[in-house]
């Protein structure tokens, strides 16, 4: 990140929106006392990093024992009771905080959340109300009550489960190499977030199958110039529509042999969609929750009122945009638990379970779900995601051209060469479309974030400046009658759920044919 965590603390938003430290993976040390995340033994603070590596976090959600903190450090950042002498920064028995250090944020017994956490808690966005724990705002042992972005386990369970998912030196925790990128001991990046995103590197660009180009025949696009959303869409109109539970089928798709699963997403349908009318055809958006979230991210659940269903609702009934189709599925699995290798892998899930399976049912442009009908309609079909969610549009960006022509990418870059690696993102995807044959006309990018309050932005626009440069593939423009590829800011907001309804009330109508 290229702003100070001092930034990013500034900004309860940018916390409890942000695209890793809302999530609920845990890095909790082992029994007896080791330190997780590369705090020292004891509580003794580990050289220049907040009780980890090298401009590391360190031990975000260390067990018992685990010191993590270094000169005004975070003491204990989801930690468990202290067993040892407190270092400089860390929080001793009781939580209070050394150096100005955060004594136990959001942790367990011996930690005292300063910042809203309840018992092991942190409420989410717009989540629980008191329940006469220690903490303002936070219900028992963190779980939100809900609302809009009401990350579901954000604040962890009681006794210390941390709410920022477990150190981000040595994200995801665990012993050995990392995984895709540096979870689980990954070494950070200099100044970096020790390992979330590993380190950055050259990603070889791929030469692979693609069907027949399908350019766009779409002429006429309102500017692509930032506009702010009328209060009043955040309000129920009258035609309102609803939200369904889905289930359907999946597997392990890298795993030879694996066995189904059943996974659930909601899906939103418009006022007046009636499922025995097959003339009628709607466009589709799939939408990806960020870190920490799962599919009830934006609706709240099965048949509940929700600020993003009021605003599709809004957007259609003023004619903003047609009819359309909404489809909140989760990248989590329970076959894996790193949340960068299952965003960034979900395309596989994506093209070859959940669309067949959600446009066999529903009525989209789809003649078919065959592999020639899914392309024939991907101009009809597009894909967005915040924060985590927008690493995984990037990742399905990347392996879905012929599938998806639309793409709306909210707080979030892509991690193809590293986290933070925007130049390295760019050029890698600029070689892997024109090797494989893909032209300017095979896709629209509106990409969005926040002010630089959101900690998305130091990422994503040297992403987008470094994309520009590669004209034989991407077009900035101010109108996508002219280009594909376009960069709004939310300048109000930051890494939070106001900057996700900006973007899709600008993006959604440029989008479909």
């Amino acid at each position: 990140m290229k702003h100070s965590f001092n930034k990013m603390l500034a900004s309860g938003s940018i916390i409890a929106g942000s695209l890793l430290l809302a999530s609920v993976l845990s890095a909790q040390a082992p029994a007896g006392g080791a330190p997780a995340g590369g705090a020292a033994p004891g509580g003794a603070p580990a050289m220049g990093g907040f009780g980890g590596g090298m401009g590391g976090f360190g031990g975000f959600g260390g067990g018992q024992g685990g010191m993590p903190g270094g000169m005004g450090g975070f003491g204990g950042f989801g930690g468990g009771a202290p067993a040892g002498g407190p270092g400089a920064g860390a929080a001793p028995a009781g939580g209070a905080p050394a150096m100005g250090g955060f004594g136990g944020f959001g942790g367990g017994q011996g930690g005292m959340p300063p910042m809203g956490g309840g018992q092991g808690g942190f409420p989410g966005f717009g989540g629980g109300a008191p329940a006469g724990g220690p903490g303002a705002g936070a219900a028992p042992g963190g779980a939100p009550a809900g609302g809009m972005g009401g990350f579901p386990g954000f604040g962890g369970g009681q006794g210390g489960m941390p709410p920022m998912g477990g150190g981000m030196g040595g994200f995801g925790g665990g012993q050995g190499g990392p995984r895709m990128g540096g979870m689980g001991g990954g070494m950070p990046r200099m100044g970096g977030m020790g390992g979330m995103g590993g380190q950055a590197r050259e990603a070889k660009p791929e030469k692979r199958e693609k069907m027949e180009s399908i350019a766009s025949t779409r002429t006429e696009f309102p500017d692509n110039k930032f506009k702010e959303m009328p209060q009043e869409y955040n309000n129920p109109n009258e035609k309102s529509g609803k939200v369904v539970s889905f289930k359907y089928k999946t597997r392990d798709n890298q795993t030879e042999g694996s066995a189904d699963i059943e996974k659930t997403a909601l899906i939103y349908l418009p006022a007046g969609y009636d499922e025995k009318d097959t003339k009628t055809q709607y466009n589709i958006l799939y939408l990806m929750h960020g870190g920490g979230g799962n599919e009830n991210q934006y609706f709240g659940g099965e048949g509940r009122n929700s600020q993003m269903k009021n605003v599709l609702d809004n957007m259609i009934a003023k004619g903003d945009i047609k009819p359309i189709i909404v489809v909140t599925p989760t990248y989590n699995v329970p076959y894996a638990s790193d949340m960068n290798s299952t965003s960034m892998n979900f395309h596989i899930e994506l093209v070859k379970d959940l669309i067949p399976a959600v446009e066999k049912q529903y009525h989209t442009y789809a003649k078919d779900v065959s592999k020639e009908g899914i392309h024939a309609s991907k101009w009809h079909r597009a894909f967005s995601g915040f924060s985590m969610g927008g690493v995984c549009t990037w990742g399905v960006f990347d392996h879905c051209i012929d599938q998806i022509g639309c793409y709306i990418p909210i707080s979030g870059d892509s991690w193809i060469a590293g986290m933070g690696n925007g130049e390295g993102s760019a050029k890698y995807l600029a070689e892997t479309f024109t090797q494989t044959g893909y032209k300017p006309t095979d896709f629209r990018v509106y990409a969005g974030c926040g002010s630089p309050s959101d900690m998305a932005y130091g990422n994503l626009t040297p992403q987008i400046d470094a994309m520009k440069k590669h004209t034989e593939i991407f077009k900035y423009c101010d109108n996508f009658k002219d280009g594909n590829l376009y960069q709004a800011f939310s300048e109000k907001s930051g890494h939070d759920n106001t900057t996700i309804m900006n973007i899709l009330y600008n993006g959604l109508p440029k989008m479909f044919e």
